[in-house]
């Protein structure tokens, strides 16, 4: 998994982050270690996640008619 979100940080990949509890974030990965990870978006500021509470990452699917974008 790390050179996954290695790849997704370098690239500056939009990403959802889907936590164990059902919800969903959007942004950048900042930063990650082997206990959490650190993203940013425009909307939520910064948040520090300790992954054990992730249950996926993968690019971040822009739903059509969406009017939330993490990059404005």
């Amino acid at each position: 998994m790390n050179s996954r979100l290695r790849d997704l940080q370098s690239n500056k990949t939009l990403v959802d982050v889907y936590l164990v509890n059902g919800v969903k974030l959007v942004g950048n990965i900042q930063s990650f270690d082997d206990d959490s990870l650190h993203l940013t978006s425009n909307i939520e500021g910064g948040v520090t996640i300790e992954r054990h509470t992730v249950s996926a990452v993968q690019k971040h699917l822009e739903r059509k008619g969406s009017t939330q974008n993490a990059n404005r």
